[in-house]
């Protein structure tokens, strides 16, 4: 065998180099490897703050699928949520202090609001009730945010 490589959390595989092949720890059967739905929901829903996310989902159980205006209006609310929760708490970095905080992370609240509005889509409602969800689109645009989130943000407040 040769190298070690990760996929998910505590799933390692092996790949012979010399047959390109991938295997499961201890195994001697090669492994199809497939993008799961799940493992590019749950890295698009990382770059979201988890106060906004289950408020989101809160309000959505709760306000009637037949409530376009309120649908539309609850997406703009949590949208402006991300942002404001974005930017406070990217002041607060490890660093700073309560009387010299750091300035506003732009990308990172940028890149948040982004998240939210791809994420929020994929989940189909309330674009669905609005008219203007494509399922194939929803899924294409969280693949696509997905891979390119980690080359626009670093980590480092900018």
């Amino acid at each position: 065998m040769g190298q070690r490589i990760r996929q998910r959390p505590f799933l390692v595989h092996e790949i012979d180099t010399s047959s390109g092949q991938l295997f499961s720890k201890g195994s001697k059967a090669p492994t199809k490897v497939k993008p799961d739905w799940d493992v590019y929901v749950d890295r698009l829903r990382n770059l979201l703050p988890i106060e906004v996310t289950a408020m989101y989902l809160a309000g959505l159980g709760v306000i009637p699928l037949t409530e376009r205006a309120s649908l539309l209006g609850w997406v703009v609310f949590c949208l402006f949520a991300t942002v404001l929760y974005t930017a406070r708490q990217s002041r607060q970095h490890a660093g700073s202090t309560k009387h010299a905080p750091l300035p506003i992370a732009w990308r990172q609240v940028l890149i948040a609001a982004v998240s939210f509005l791809v994420w929020s889509y994929a989940l189909g409602e309330p674009y669905r009730q609005l008219g203007v969800w494509v399922a194939h689109l929803s899924t294409l645009f969280m693949l696509g945010w997905t891979f390119l989130a980690p080359f626009l943000y670093s980590g480092e407040p900018t």
